[in-house]
Protein backbone atom coordinates (compact mmCIF):
# COMPACT_ATOMS: atom_id res chain seq x y z
CA UNK A 1 0.00 0.00 0.00
CA UNK A 2 1.77 3.49 -1.33
CA UNK A 3 -0.92 5.19 0.87
CA UNK A 4 -2.91 5.68 3.98
CA UNK A 5 -6.56 3.92 3.92
CA UNK A 6 -8.29 7.94 4.25
CA UNK A 7 -6.07 9.63 1.26
CA UNK A 8 -6.34 6.58 -0.61
CA UNK A 9 -10.43 7.17 -0.73
CA UNK A 10 -10.43 10.81 -1.74
CA UNK A 11 -8.04 10.07 -4.60
CA UNK A 12 -10.73 7.58 -5.87
CA UNK A 13 -13.67 9.41 -4.96
CA UNK A 14 -11.80 12.39 -6.46
CA UNK A 15 -10.81 10.65 -9.80
CA UNK A 16 -14.41 8.93 -9.84
CA UNK A 17 -16.52 13.20 -9.63
CA UNK A 18 -14.01 14.02 -12.45
CA UNK A 19 -14.75 11.03 -14.52
CA UNK A 20 -18.17 12.08 -14.22
CA UNK A 21 -17.78 15.21 -15.27
CA UNK A 22 -15.81 14.69 -18.25
CA UNK A 23 -18.27 12.26 -19.62
CA UNK A 24 -20.77 14.37 -19.05
CA UNK A 25 -19.10 17.07 -20.72
CA UNK A 26 -18.52 15.15 -23.51
CA UNK A 27 -22.17 13.70 -23.94
CA UNK A 28 -23.65 17.25 -24.34
CA UNK A 29 -20.93 18.80 -26.17
CA UNK A 30 -20.70 15.77 -28.98
CA UNK A 31 -24.15 14.05 -28.45
CA UNK A 32 -22.96 10.47 -27.53
CA UNK A 33 -25.25 7.73 -27.61
CA UNK A 34 -26.33 7.02 -23.96
CA UNK A 35 -24.87 2.78 -24.18
CA UNK A 36 -21.26 4.68 -25.29
CA UNK A 37 -21.85 7.16 -22.79
CA UNK A 38 -22.21 4.17 -19.78
CA UNK A 39 -19.00 2.27 -21.33
CA UNK A 40 -17.20 5.53 -21.18
CA UNK A 41 -17.64 5.47 -17.64
CA UNK A 42 -16.79 1.77 -17.06
CA UNK A 43 -13.92 1.54 -19.02
CA UNK A 44 -12.57 5.18 -17.26
CA UNK A 45 -13.50 3.89 -13.66
CA UNK A 46 -11.11 0.59 -14.73
CA UNK A 47 -7.87 1.64 -13.69
CA UNK A 48 -8.36 2.81 -10.63
CA UNK A 49 -10.86 -0.22 -9.52
CA UNK A 50 -7.44 -2.31 -10.43
CA UNK A 51 -5.49 -0.46 -8.30
CA UNK A 52 -7.04 -1.27 -5.46
CA UNK A 53 -5.31 -4.03 -4.08
CA UNK A 54 -2.59 -1.96 -3.84
CA UNK A 55 -3.59 1.25 -2.44
CA UNK A 56 -5.91 -0.34 -0.15
CA UNK A 57 -4.61 -3.56 2.65
CA UNK A 58 -8.08 -4.30 3.84
CA UNK A 59 -11.26 -4.63 2.34
CA UNK A 60 -13.47 -1.92 5.03
CA UNK A 61 -12.49 1.14 2.52
CA UNK A 62 -13.03 -0.72 -1.00
CA UNK A 63 -16.57 -1.53 0.66
CA UNK A 64 -17.47 1.71 1.92
CA UNK A 65 -16.35 3.16 -1.53
CA UNK A 66 -18.57 1.16 -3.03
CA UNK A 67 -21.57 1.47 -0.80
CA UNK A 68 -21.13 5.05 -1.39
CA UNK A 69 -21.07 4.31 -5.15
CA UNK A 70 -24.33 2.85 -4.37
CA UNK A 71 -25.82 5.10 -2.73
CA UNK A 72 -25.31 7.93 -5.22
CA UNK A 73 -26.59 5.82 -7.96
CA UNK A 74 -29.90 5.59 -6.15
CA UNK A 75 -30.14 9.29 -5.62
CA UNK A 76 -29.05 9.15 -9.45
CA UNK A 77 -32.01 7.25 -10.43
CA UNK A 78 -34.95 9.02 -8.38
CA UNK A 79 -36.37 12.36 -8.61
CA UNK A 80 -34.31 13.97 -5.47
CA UNK A 81 -30.94 14.53 -8.69
CA UNK A 82 -30.95 18.11 -9.96
CA UNK A 83 -28.76 20.38 -11.63
CA UNK A 84 -25.60 18.74 -12.45
CA UNK A 85 -26.48 15.52 -10.68
CA UNK A 86 -29.66 14.95 -12.94
CA UNK A 87 -27.06 15.52 -16.13
CA UNK A 88 -24.49 12.89 -14.50
CA UNK A 89 -28.30 10.47 -14.53
CA UNK A 90 -28.81 11.33 -17.65
CA UNK A 91 -25.13 9.37 -18.71
CA UNK A 92 -26.28 6.45 -17.44
CA UNK A 93 -29.93 6.03 -17.26
CA UNK A 94 -30.45 7.14 -20.73
CA UNK A 95 -30.75 3.74 -22.40
CA UNK A 96 -34.12 2.10 -24.22
CA UNK A 97 -33.59 -1.08 -21.56
CA UNK A 98 -33.80 -1.45 -18.15
CA UNK A 99 -30.88 -2.26 -16.47
CA UNK A 100 -29.13 -2.87 -12.92
CA UNK A 101 -25.75 -2.96 -14.74
CA UNK A 102 -24.49 0.45 -12.71
CA UNK A 103 -25.20 -1.24 -9.53
CA UNK A 104 -23.88 -4.49 -10.17
CA UNK A 105 -20.64 -3.43 -11.19
CA UNK A 106 -20.01 -1.56 -7.71
CA UNK A 107 -21.48 -4.63 -5.85
CA UNK A 108 -19.72 -7.56 -7.85
CA UNK A 109 -16.06 -4.93 -7.56
CA UNK A 110 -16.86 -5.36 -3.54
CA UNK A 111 -17.43 -9.45 -3.49
CA UNK A 112 -14.29 -9.70 -5.48
CA UNK A 113 -11.97 -7.53 -3.26
CA UNK A 114 -13.42 -9.88 0.01
CA UNK A 115 -13.06 -12.76 -2.32
CA UNK A 116 -9.89 -12.36 -3.49
CA UNK A 117 -8.46 -11.81 -0.10
CA UNK A 118 -5.32 -9.77 -1.06
CA UNK A 119 -4.55 -12.11 -4.21
CA UNK A 120 -4.23 -9.81 -7.07
CA UNK A 121 -4.54 -11.73 -10.14
CA UNK A 122 -7.73 -13.25 -8.39
CA UNK A 123 -9.34 -9.68 -8.73
CA UNK A 124 -7.69 -8.12 -11.64
CA UNK A 125 -7.88 -10.87 -14.41
CA UNK A 126 -12.33 -11.09 -13.45
CA UNK A 127 -12.34 -7.19 -13.17
CA UNK A 128 -10.66 -7.33 -16.75
CA UNK A 129 -13.39 -9.37 -18.08
CA UNK A 130 -15.94 -6.44 -17.05
CA UNK A 131 -13.85 -3.57 -17.64
CA UNK A 132 -12.58 -4.24 -21.05
CA UNK A 133 -14.30 -7.16 -22.85
CA UNK A 134 -17.98 -6.27 -21.63
CA UNK A 135 -17.26 -2.78 -22.90
CA UNK A 136 -15.78 -4.12 -26.16
CA UNK A 137 -18.91 -5.83 -26.95
CA UNK A 138 -21.43 -3.09 -26.44
CA UNK A 139 -19.55 -0.86 -28.52
CA UNK A 140 -19.09 -2.66 -31.51
CA UNK A 141 -21.77 -5.42 -31.08
CA UNK A 142 -23.80 -1.96 -31.44
CA UNK A 143 -21.44 -0.31 -34.25
CA UNK A 144 -20.83 -3.45 -36.21
CA UNK A 145 -23.58 -5.95 -35.40
CA UNK A 146 -24.96 -8.03 -38.01
CA UNK A 147 -25.90 -11.31 -37.06
CA UNK A 148 -28.84 -10.87 -33.68
CA UNK A 149 -29.81 -13.29 -31.68
CA UNK A 150 -32.34 -13.33 -28.81
CA UNK A 151 -31.86 -12.81 -25.58
CA UNK A 152 -34.64 -11.55 -22.51
CA UNK A 153 -33.62 -7.89 -23.12
CA UNK A 154 -34.44 -8.57 -26.61
CA UNK A 155 -31.39 -8.62 -29.20
CA UNK A 156 -27.74 -9.09 -28.98
CA UNK A 157 -25.21 -9.81 -31.76
CA UNK A 158 -22.76 -12.61 -32.76
CA UNK A 159 -19.75 -9.78 -33.49
CA UNK A 160 -20.44 -8.55 -29.79
CA UNK A 161 -20.08 -11.54 -28.21
CA UNK A 162 -16.98 -12.44 -30.58
CA UNK A 163 -15.75 -9.40 -29.36
CA UNK A 164 -16.23 -10.11 -25.90
CA UNK A 165 -14.86 -13.54 -26.38
CA UNK A 166 -11.57 -12.38 -27.63
CA UNK A 167 -10.93 -9.56 -25.25
CA UNK A 168 -12.11 -12.20 -22.70
CA UNK A 169 -9.02 -14.61 -23.98
CA UNK A 170 -6.43 -11.59 -23.64
CA UNK A 171 -7.41 -10.63 -20.11
CA UNK A 172 -6.71 -14.19 -18.88
CA UNK A 173 -3.87 -14.90 -21.38
CA UNK A 174 -1.65 -11.83 -20.99
CA UNK A 175 -1.63 -11.52 -16.97
CA UNK A 176 -1.14 -15.11 -16.38
CA UNK A 177 1.83 -15.32 -18.82
CA UNK A 178 3.32 -12.10 -17.33
CA UNK A 179 2.90 -12.56 -13.99
CA UNK A 180 2.30 -16.59 -13.12
CA UNK A 181 4.24 -19.41 -13.32
CA UNK A 182 1.72 -21.13 -14.74
CA UNK A 183 2.75 -23.21 -18.21
CA UNK A 184 2.10 -21.79 -21.51
CA UNK A 185 -0.14 -24.57 -22.72
CA UNK A 186 -2.17 -24.72 -19.34
CA UNK A 187 -2.45 -20.75 -19.75
CA UNK A 188 -4.09 -20.91 -23.02
CA UNK A 189 -6.08 -23.98 -22.00
CA UNK A 190 -7.60 -21.97 -19.44
CA UNK A 191 -8.04 -18.40 -21.24
CA UNK A 192 -9.45 -20.20 -23.76
CA UNK A 193 -12.28 -22.48 -21.41
CA UNK A 194 -12.59 -19.24 -19.19
CA UNK A 195 -13.17 -17.02 -22.15
CA UNK A 196 -15.75 -18.84 -23.95
CA UNK A 197 -17.81 -19.26 -20.83
CA UNK A 198 -18.20 -16.09 -19.27
CA UNK A 199 -19.27 -15.13 -22.99
CA UNK A 200 -21.96 -17.64 -22.50
CA UNK A 201 -22.40 -15.90 -19.15
CA UNK A 202 -22.40 -12.35 -21.01
CA UNK A 203 -25.03 -13.69 -23.30
CA UNK A 204 -27.64 -14.84 -21.53
CA UNK A 205 -27.77 -11.90 -18.45
CA UNK A 206 -30.22 -9.91 -18.60
CA UNK A 207 -31.39 -6.29 -17.57
CA UNK A 208 -27.39 -5.50 -16.89
CA UNK A 209 -26.31 -8.89 -14.29
CA UNK A 210 -23.55 -9.42 -16.82
CA UNK A 211 -21.89 -7.04 -14.41
CA UNK A 212 -22.29 -9.50 -11.77
CA UNK A 213 -22.54 -12.66 -13.24
CA UNK A 214 -19.07 -11.98 -15.88
CA UNK A 215 -16.58 -11.20 -12.95
CA UNK A 216 -18.04 -13.61 -10.44
CA UNK A 217 -18.29 -16.41 -12.88
CA UNK A 218 -14.95 -15.42 -13.90
CA UNK A 219 -13.42 -15.31 -10.28
CA UNK A 220 -14.93 -18.82 -9.66
CA UNK A 221 -13.83 -20.42 -12.65
CA UNK A 222 -10.27 -18.91 -12.50
CA UNK A 223 -9.91 -20.37 -9.17
CA UNK A 224 -10.84 -23.78 -9.68
CA UNK A 225 -8.54 -23.58 -13.64
CA UNK A 226 -5.76 -22.44 -11.60
CA UNK A 227 -5.71 -25.73 -9.55
CA UNK A 228 -5.80 -27.88 -12.31
CA UNK A 229 -3.18 -29.91 -14.33
CA UNK A 230 -3.36 -29.99 -17.95
CA UNK A 231 -5.07 -33.51 -18.70
CA UNK A 232 -8.15 -32.12 -16.39
CA UNK A 233 -7.76 -28.78 -17.66
CA UNK A 234 -8.24 -31.06 -21.24
CA UNK A 235 -11.11 -33.15 -19.87
CA UNK A 236 -13.08 -30.33 -18.44
CA UNK A 237 -12.11 -28.27 -22.65
CA UNK A 238 -13.61 -31.65 -24.05
CA UNK A 239 -16.81 -32.29 -21.77
CA UNK A 240 -17.62 -28.40 -22.41
CA UNK A 241 -17.66 -29.12 -26.07
CA UNK A 242 -19.27 -31.85 -26.05
CA UNK A 243 -22.33 -30.57 -23.86
CA UNK A 244 -22.26 -27.47 -27.09
CA UNK A 245 -22.28 -30.08 -29.64
CA UNK A 246 -25.37 -32.10 -28.13
CA UNK A 247 -27.35 -29.12 -26.88
CA UNK A 248 -27.05 -27.08 -30.44
CA UNK A 249 -27.99 -30.79 -31.94
CA UNK A 250 -30.89 -31.04 -29.40
CA UNK A 251 -32.27 -27.78 -29.88
CA UNK A 252 -34.36 -28.11 -32.99
CA UNK A 253 -36.20 -30.84 -30.99
CA UNK A 254 -37.31 -28.10 -28.07
CA UNK A 255 -38.56 -25.12 -27.46
CA UNK A 256 -35.58 -23.47 -26.05
CA UNK A 257 -34.67 -20.72 -27.77
CA UNK A 258 -31.17 -18.99 -28.16
CA UNK A 259 -30.56 -18.08 -24.72
CA UNK A 260 -32.32 -21.20 -23.55
CA UNK A 261 -29.32 -23.27 -25.28
CA UNK A 262 -26.92 -20.97 -23.98
CA UNK A 263 -28.21 -21.51 -20.45
CA UNK A 264 -28.58 -25.29 -20.76
CA UNK A 265 -25.12 -25.08 -21.61
CA UNK A 266 -24.16 -23.66 -18.48
CA UNK A 267 -26.49 -25.52 -16.40
CA UNK A 268 -24.78 -28.68 -17.15
CA UNK A 269 -21.16 -27.68 -17.68
CA UNK A 270 -21.38 -25.69 -13.70
CA UNK A 271 -23.30 -29.40 -12.77
CA UNK A 272 -19.93 -31.08 -14.11
CA UNK A 273 -17.34 -28.82 -12.79
CA UNK A 274 -18.42 -28.65 -9.42
CA UNK A 275 -20.14 -32.51 -8.85
CA UNK A 276 -18.69 -34.65 -11.73
CA UNK A 277 -20.14 -37.07 -13.44
CA UNK A 278 -22.74 -38.39 -11.49
CA UNK A 279 -23.95 -34.63 -11.04
CA UNK A 280 -24.21 -33.88 -14.67
CA UNK A 281 -26.36 -37.02 -15.69
CA UNK A 282 -29.71 -35.74 -14.54
CA UNK A 283 -29.51 -32.14 -15.89
CA UNK A 284 -28.86 -33.78 -19.58
CA UNK A 285 -31.53 -36.81 -19.20
CA UNK A 286 -33.94 -34.20 -18.39
CA UNK A 287 -32.88 -31.96 -21.55
CA UNK A 288 -33.36 -35.42 -23.54
CA UNK A 289 -36.62 -36.03 -22.14
CA UNK A 290 -37.76 -32.81 -22.48
CA UNK A 291 -36.78 -32.91 -26.22
CA UNK A 292 -39.44 -35.89 -26.41
CA UNK A 293 -41.83 -35.29 -24.22
CA UNK A 294 -42.68 -31.41 -24.96
CA UNK A 295 -44.34 -30.42 -28.83
CA UNK A 296 -41.62 -29.45 -31.15
CA UNK A 297 -42.18 -26.38 -32.18
CA UNK A 298 -43.01 -25.79 -35.57
CA UNK A 299 -40.87 -22.56 -36.41
CA UNK A 300 -38.51 -20.00 -34.52
CA UNK A 301 -41.50 -18.50 -33.42
CA UNK A 302 -42.06 -20.95 -31.02
CA UNK A 303 -39.64 -21.45 -28.89
CA UNK A 304 -40.30 -19.59 -26.42
CA UNK A 305 -38.53 -21.60 -23.57
CA UNK A 306 -35.35 -18.56 -22.55
CA UNK A 307 -32.83 -18.53 -20.01
CA UNK A 308 -35.34 -17.91 -17.20
CA UNK A 309 -37.12 -21.09 -17.93
CA UNK A 310 -33.84 -22.95 -17.75
CA UNK A 311 -33.09 -21.28 -14.46
CA UNK A 312 -36.50 -22.48 -12.56
CA UNK A 313 -36.16 -25.91 -13.85
CA UNK A 314 -32.03 -26.03 -12.68
CA UNK A 315 -32.73 -24.18 -9.40
CA UNK A 316 -33.74 -26.53 -6.99
CA UNK A 317 -30.54 -29.13 -8.23
CA UNK A 318 -28.44 -26.11 -8.19
CA UNK A 319 -29.34 -25.64 -4.43
CA UNK A 320 -28.45 -29.21 -3.88
CA UNK A 321 -25.57 -29.32 -6.21
CA UNK A 322 -23.75 -26.12 -4.18
CA UNK A 323 -25.13 -27.72 -0.69
CA UNK A 324 -23.30 -30.74 -1.59
CA UNK A 325 -20.01 -29.34 -2.87
CA UNK A 326 -19.94 -26.63 0.18
CA UNK A 327 -20.39 -29.76 3.31
CA UNK A 328 -18.63 -32.28 1.09
CA UNK A 329 -21.09 -34.69 0.95
CA UNK A 330 -21.54 -36.06 -2.58
CA UNK A 331 -24.54 -38.58 -1.35
CA UNK A 332 -26.14 -35.47 -2.15
CA UNK A 333 -26.90 -35.87 -5.76
CA UNK A 334 -29.67 -38.30 -4.32
CA UNK A 335 -32.01 -35.38 -3.78
CA UNK A 336 -30.54 -33.42 -6.91
CA UNK A 337 -31.85 -36.13 -9.05
CA UNK A 338 -34.83 -36.07 -7.18
CA UNK A 339 -35.40 -32.46 -7.69
CA UNK A 340 -35.02 -32.84 -11.57
CA UNK A 341 -36.97 -35.78 -11.68
CA UNK A 342 -39.79 -33.75 -10.35
CA UNK A 343 -39.54 -30.92 -12.52
CA UNK A 344 -39.34 -33.67 -15.41
CA UNK A 345 -42.82 -35.22 -14.06
CA UNK A 346 -44.63 -31.52 -13.60
CA UNK A 347 -43.10 -30.72 -16.89
CA UNK A 348 -45.14 -33.75 -18.39
CA UNK A 349 -48.13 -32.47 -16.60
CA UNK A 350 -48.27 -28.94 -17.86
CA UNK A 351 -47.57 -30.17 -21.62
CA UNK A 352 -50.63 -32.66 -21.12
CA UNK A 353 -52.73 -30.22 -19.92
CA UNK A 354 -51.77 -27.91 -22.25
CA UNK A 355 -52.86 -30.25 -24.77
CA UNK A 356 -56.29 -30.28 -23.05
CA UNK A 357 -55.95 -34.08 -22.11
CA UNK A 358 -58.94 -34.88 -20.17
CA UNK A 359 -57.69 -38.04 -18.88
CA UNK A 360 -56.00 -37.29 -15.39
CA UNK A 361 -54.90 -40.92 -14.57
CA UNK A 362 -53.55 -40.97 -17.99
CA UNK A 363 -52.11 -37.60 -17.40
CA UNK A 364 -50.43 -38.87 -14.06
CA UNK A 365 -49.21 -42.14 -14.78
CA UNK A 366 -47.35 -40.91 -17.86
CA UNK A 367 -46.01 -38.16 -16.35
CA UNK A 368 -44.76 -39.68 -13.04
CA UNK A 369 -43.27 -42.67 -15.19
CA UNK A 370 -40.97 -40.12 -17.17
CA UNK A 371 -40.10 -38.70 -13.92
CA UNK A 372 -39.15 -41.77 -12.40
CA UNK A 373 -37.34 -43.00 -15.45
CA UNK A 374 -35.51 -39.95 -15.23
CA UNK A 375 -34.19 -40.77 -12.04
CA UNK A 376 -33.29 -44.84 -12.53
CA UNK A 377 -29.91 -44.33 -14.05
CA UNK A 378 -28.60 -41.90 -11.84
CA UNK A 379 -29.98 -43.58 -8.54
CA UNK A 380 -28.57 -47.10 -9.97
CA UNK A 381 -24.90 -45.47 -10.00
CA UNK A 382 -25.18 -45.26 -6.49
CA UNK A 383 -23.47 -47.46 -4.73
CA UNK A 384 -25.55 -46.13 -1.35
CA UNK A 385 -28.42 -46.33 -3.06
CA UNK A 386 -30.74 -49.21 -2.47
CA UNK A 387 -33.65 -51.00 -5.07
CA UNK A 388 -36.25 -49.97 -2.18
CA UNK A 389 -34.96 -46.32 -2.57
CA UNK A 390 -35.43 -46.43 -6.04
CA UNK A 391 -39.04 -48.03 -5.99
CA UNK A 392 -39.87 -45.37 -3.32
CA UNK A 393 -39.74 -42.56 -5.91
CA UNK A 394 -42.33 -43.85 -8.31
CA UNK A 395 -44.98 -43.19 -6.09
CA UNK A 396 -43.58 -40.15 -4.37
CA UNK A 397 -43.81 -39.21 -8.04
CA UNK A 398 -47.12 -40.23 -8.98
CA UNK A 399 -48.27 -37.94 -5.78
CA UNK A 400 -46.65 -34.88 -7.41
CA UNK A 401 -47.40 -35.27 -10.41
CA UNK A 402 -51.27 -35.51 -9.28
CA UNK A 403 -51.23 -33.16 -7.15
CA UNK A 404 -50.05 -30.71 -9.92
CA UNK A 405 -52.26 -32.10 -12.62
CA UNK A 406 -55.19 -30.87 -10.18
CA UNK A 407 -54.00 -27.73 -10.28
CA UNK A 408 -53.39 -27.31 -14.07
CA UNK A 409 -56.08 -26.39 -15.89
CA UNK A 410 -55.42 -26.68 -19.96
CA UNK A 411 -54.21 -23.37 -20.94
CA UNK A 412 -52.76 -21.67 -24.14
CA UNK A 413 -49.68 -20.18 -23.00
CA UNK A 414 -47.48 -23.40 -22.63
CA UNK A 415 -44.14 -23.34 -22.20
CA UNK A 416 -44.31 -19.35 -21.28
CA UNK A 417 -46.05 -19.46 -18.41
CA UNK A 418 -43.83 -18.12 -15.56
CA UNK A 419 -45.95 -18.70 -12.73
CA UNK A 420 -46.51 -22.26 -13.73
CA UNK A 421 -42.69 -22.82 -13.52
CA UNK A 422 -42.01 -20.90 -10.08
CA UNK A 423 -44.36 -23.39 -8.65
CA UNK A 424 -42.78 -26.16 -9.81
CA UNK A 425 -39.06 -24.57 -8.97
CA UNK A 426 -40.70 -24.58 -4.93
CA UNK A 427 -42.93 -28.29 -4.77
CA UNK A 428 -39.50 -29.86 -6.22
CA UNK A 429 -37.04 -28.04 -4.07
CA UNK A 430 -39.60 -28.90 -0.85
CA UNK A 431 -40.43 -32.76 -1.92
CA UNK A 432 -36.44 -33.41 -2.61
CA UNK A 433 -35.77 -31.73 1.06
CA UNK A 434 -38.62 -33.83 2.16
CA UNK A 435 -37.77 -37.31 0.67
CA UNK A 436 -33.92 -36.80 2.12
CA UNK A 437 -35.20 -36.43 5.52
CA UNK A 438 -37.24 -39.42 5.38
CA UNK A 439 -34.23 -41.51 3.32
CA UNK A 440 -32.36 -40.16 5.53
CA UNK A 441 -34.20 -41.16 8.64
CA UNK A 442 -34.77 -44.53 6.96
CA UNK A 443 -31.19 -45.17 6.47
CA UNK A 444 -29.94 -44.42 9.69
CA UNK A 445 -32.80 -46.62 10.91
CA UNK A 446 -31.85 -49.73 8.87
CA UNK A 447 -28.30 -49.55 9.49
CA UNK A 448 -29.36 -49.23 13.41
CA UNK A 449 -31.56 -52.43 12.74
Amino acid sequence: MIVGSWPAMALVLAVLIALFMAVNHFRQRLKLQPEISRKMLHIGMGPIILAFPWLFASAWPVLALCACVLVTLSILRSRLAVGVFADWGHSLNDIQRSSWGDFCYPLATAILFVAADQEPLLFVIPMLLLIIADAAAALIGQSYGMHAYQTLDGTKTIEGSFAFFQFAFLSVLLPLILFTEVGRRETVLIALMLGLLVTLFEAVAWRGLDNLFVPLGGYLLLKIYLALDMSQLFARALVLCTLLAVIFFLRRRTTLNDSGVIGSVLAGYVSWAIGGWHWLLPPVITLCFYSLIVPRPRNRQGRHSDVQSVFYVTAPGLFWLFLGHTLNKPFLVLPYTIAYGLQLSMSSVARRRFLGNPALIAVVGNSALEGWLLMLIPVLLLQEATSATLWALLPINGLVAWFFACSQAPRPDYPMDMPRLRVQTWIALAISIICWFLLDVWQKSWNAY
